[in-house]
């Protein structure tokens, strides 16, 4: 319990790709109350969602190319934790290019160096099941 009115943690995540936990975001009480102080240094090294990118291990390994990781969209109920079917392939980044031909979803999925994507359209671009 905080003696103080300010509460600060530092929070873990979820690598998109694997799974490892990773560190997240810096949570600080803004409200200034004791009570909120101890909900923030609750989540002190507690996982609190999906990281947004790769952790480094897995980055390393994707080089400059991208996650596709198979989603069933039928399954899922948030879609900002969507239902993984459990596949999932690397792509070079060349490959992606020549599979997307909106170049503002090209960019977003390479900037965040992977992406979900429902069944039918991993079975569309000949992704091996």
């Amino acid at each position: 319990m905080s003696e103080s009115n300010l509460g600060v943690a530092l929070t873990k995540e979820l690598c998109v790709v694997c799974n490892k936990e990773v560190d997240g975001a810096i949570v600080m009480n803004t409200r200034l109350t004791k009570s909120m102080a101890n909900k923030v240094e609750e989540m002190h090294g507690k996982v609190v969602g999906l990281s947004d990118k790769p952790c480094p291990e897995c980055l390393e390994a994707v080089g400059d190319g991208v996650y596709i990781i198979e989603v069933d969209e039928a399954k899922t109920d948030d879609m900002s934790n969507p239902w993984r079917t459990g596949k999932q392939w690397g792509l070079k980044k060349e490959a992606l290019e020549k599979m997307v031909e909106d170049k503002k979803m090209l960019a977003q999925t390479l900037s965040k160096q992977a992406c979900y994507m429902p069944i039918e359209i991993c079975e569309m671009f000949g992704l091996p099941h």
